[in-house]
């Protein structure tokens, strides 16, 4: 059956002045309703430059002539985010009221603001949501792998960045995150081409021109770092971290006037991070202001007590000072545990000198020649400065937040209660299996009670999130526990291959290789290692590199080494003894009986 119009109640229907009203009234409007859409338009393109402010003005131009609040709500949103308006946002975003083509966008926006203000469950909350539009955006995976990372879940952020990046393998956020999570796992030079190849694909990025220069600078490209940092201070020169990695350079040059001038640049950026008041910590010192220098050190060791890195800057400030009771009071403890630096070593054994103290000294000044993870027999735990009942309590009000039983944990290992650690870890990892310090905490546990197996097995997930120099001792002492010196050679030569700055990794392969008979390579990884910071100024590094270039038959470099370890430790028998040796070989016979009797009498 065929519909057949009724013509004549179609044209006195067109006759009636309320129709003809109603067309007129939307012929009028349409060209307001054609500009509305005109201007999100214009907005949804300076939302993909980034442009916050231009994307805003876009959509209330777009709201004045017409749109909806609906219409527009997770763009506006998005504008505001990007201008870190984070009540702006939730004003527009909370309501989850979105028009249909943006939902998806909406909920992801909302989920990013969620993160923003510490609200993670809620974060997630909106990503599902935000999924059930795009599943497949490479973007919003993005957001999963940072959530999952920030929450504790680092395995499953590693899996949602590896997905991201299948989904969109040209996406520079997403080579960006991939970049950042081998860099941890791996090291910077393996997320090289990944940080190249975002910036490749967004030449004006600032996060990927930024993460691009701080990992040349981790491998020690100065110059083409130095060529990133003014590019992006070209695209933006109100951008901080462009004049941070030009303040880095600077201080690695020795150049602290222009630091001091450059840190300035990047005004309160960095003035409460990590690294910010590390290098505030360096510069002060050099400039002669202890007092400030102090203070960001101190600050520094409150965030991060276990950091090698503070630890050494805070004594080192200490000793400029001449306090040397102070260096022994703070860290005469730490000194004596078997992770602690060569370096914090080498200050707290010469403030105990300082002082007279030679029985404390002494232990501290005999470990300094064995100060490499391929030496280190025992496993020592951090010491906790709070009683273990009050620790206790802490925990079971609240046994899964991680300020309560991770200082527990360790207390229970320093305690002498490896056991209870052990199972505590056990739950610890079946609670949260995704976390690397969790598999610290745990392999730490079993560590103490004499399962360097089950240790390693913990510290190799911990480590496919993030192998620190930190982790890398832990598991090679791990790995040498267990008889296995093949293992913890390559777990060495691995990390000293990614950074190869890191003279202490450099010269602990150096041992291990020179161990195994191999002195022609270990040799060249000791003169490698003695030419970064860290390492130059190590007696234990210094008297093993001469003792390789003894067996190599280079006596004049030799004895330029054991002079130096000499001078460093001089109450030392090993430094003395090196030294003696090499005196020995150059012909100063005399010279070496003379420190050898001094090393006897030491020695009682």
């Amino acid at each position: 059956m065929t519909f057949m119009p009724d013509l004549g109640l179609l044209r006195r229907v067109l006759r009636s002045g309320f129709i003809a009203a109603v067309i007129a009234v939307a012929l009028a409007a349409w060209p307001a309703l054609a500009g509305s859409d005109g201007k999100i338009a214009d907005a949804r393109k300076a939302l993909q430059n980034g442009d916050g402010i231009g994307a805003e003005v876009a959509l209330r131009e777009a709201l004045r002539q017409g749109a909806s609040a609906h219409d527009v709500a997770a763009l506006m949103g998005e504008a505001a985010l990007l201008q870190e308006d984070v009540q702006q946002a939730r004003k527009w975003l909370e309501p989850e009221d979105f028009a249909v083509p943006d939902r998806g966008t909406g909920f992801q926006m909302l989920g990013r603001l969620e993160i923003e203000q510490g609200n993670l469950p809620q974060a997630g909350a909106a990503f599902d949501k935000a999924l059930r539009y795009m599943p497949r955006s490479s973007q919003l995976w993005v957001d999963i792998a940072r959530l999952r990372y920030r929450g504790g879940e680092q395995l499953q952020a590693i899996n949602a960045s590896e997905y991201a990046l299948a989904l969109d393998p040209k996406d520079p956020a997403a080579l960006v995150m991939r970049g950042q999570l081998i860099r941890d796992s791996v090291g910077p030079v393996a997320s090289l081409p990944l940080f190249a190849s975002a910036v490749v694909q967004a030449p004006e990025d600032l996060s990927a021109l930024y993460e691009y220069a701080a990992t040349l600078g981790e491998i020690g490209r100065a110059k083409t770092m130095l060529l990133v940092a003014r590019r992006m201070v070209q695209i933006d020169g109100r951008d901080p971290r462009a004049y941070w990695l030009q303040a880095i350079l600077a201080t690695r040059g020795g150049h602290y006037d222009l630091a001091r001038r450059l840190l300035m640049r990047t005004g309160d950026a960095y003035a409460e991070e990590p690294a910010g008041l590390m290098l505030t910590g360096v510069l002060e010192l050099k400039a002669g202001n202890l007092a400030s220098a102090r203070k960001a050190a101190e600050t520094l060791v409150r965030l991060q007590p276990d950091n090698d890195e503070a630890r050494n800057l805070l004594a080192h400030i200490l000793s400029a000072d001449g306090a040397w009771a102070e260096i022994t009071r703070r860290f005469g403890k730490t000194a004596l545990q078997g992770e602690v630096s060569p370096y914090l070593r080498m200050l707290v054994a010469r403030s105990y000198e300082a002082q007279n103290d030679r029985a404390n000294a002494a232990p501290l000044l005999d470990a300094m020649m064995h100060d490499m993870p391929s030496n280190r027999a025992t496993f020592t735990a951090f010491e906790q400065n709070v009683p273990l009942s009050v620790l206790e309590g802490r925990w079971r009000d609240n046994p899964n937040a991680g300020d309560r039983f991770m200082p527990y944990v360790r207390a229970l290992i320093a305690d002498g209660n490896p056991a209870h650690a052990v199972m505590i870890g056990a739950q610890l990892t079946r609670d949260f299996p995704g976390s690397a310090n969790v598999h610290i905490l745990a392999g730490d546990a079993n560590m103490a009670a004499g399962r360097p197996g089950v240790a390693l097995a913990h510290y190799s997930k911990a480590a496919k999130v993030h192998l620190s120099s930190y982790l890398l001792d832990r598991m090679v002492i791990a790995a040498m526990a267990e008889d296995r010196a093949d293992l913890a050679e390559v777990m060495l030569a691995r990390y000293v291959v990614q950074h190869p700055l890191d003279g202490n990794a450099a010269m602990a392969l150096a041992r291990l290789v020179g161990e195994g008979g191999d002195w022609k390579r270990a040799l060249a990884l000791a003169r490698h290692a003695l030419r970064q910071p860290a390492t130059a100024q190590a007696p234990a590094a210094l008297a093993f590199a001469a003792d390789a270039e003894l067996k190599a038959g280079d006596k004049v470099v030799a004895l330029q080494n054991t002079a130096h370890a000499y001078a460093l430790a001089p109450q030392n028998g090993v430094a003395i003894r090196s030294y003696a040796a090499a005196l020995k070989v150059a012909g100063k016979g005399q010279d070496a009986a003379s420190l050898l009797a001094k090393a006897r009498a030491i020695s009682g």
